[in-house]
């Protein structure tokens, strides 16, 4: 029965194969936008820019004179790039590459981690229809 298998069984578990790895490349990109919105709330809430509350909206108008500001304090008090200091400017370019490259592994790794699931799947599926056949040619 080795015509069956090479028939049937082969292109199956590949296409059993691909549609696990795909499935696995999508939760892990749906993951990574999760934790990229969660890293940018918390970036935001940090930087004081988070939605403020009623209250603080009214004492925020009577302390500009009764305007809505956009800009928060916070936001006011940031120092322009141009007037900032070149190492500080390089040093914080470094930490975002170096925080790239770190995700850019973490991704790779989850990614070759997925495809060895899969492809463990994969076998213990041929391995169970091998057993079947065996089974049935008994």
């Amino acid at each position: 029965c080795i015509c069956f298998l090479d028939l049937f069984e082969r292109p199956a578990m590949q296409a059993v194969t691909w549609a696990l790895s795909d499935a696995a490349k999508r939760r892990i990109l749906v993951e990574e936008k999760v934790q990229a919105f969660n890293l940018y709330q918390t970036k935001e809430r940090a930087a004081g820019r988070s939605r403020r509350s009623k209250k603080q909206s009214k004492a925020v108008r009577a302390s500009t004179g009764g305007e809505r500001s956009e800009t928060p304090p916070a936001a006011a008090l940031k120092v322009p790039a141009a007037k900032q200091h070149p190492a500080a400017i390089a040093k914080r370019e470094a930490e975002r590459e170096a925080a790239q490259e770190a995700r850019q592994a973490e991704r790779q790794a989850r990614l070759e981690a997925a495809a060895a699931a899969a492809k463990h799947e994969a076998a213990e599926a041929a391995a169970r229809a091998e057993a079947a056949n065996v089974e049935a040619e008994a």
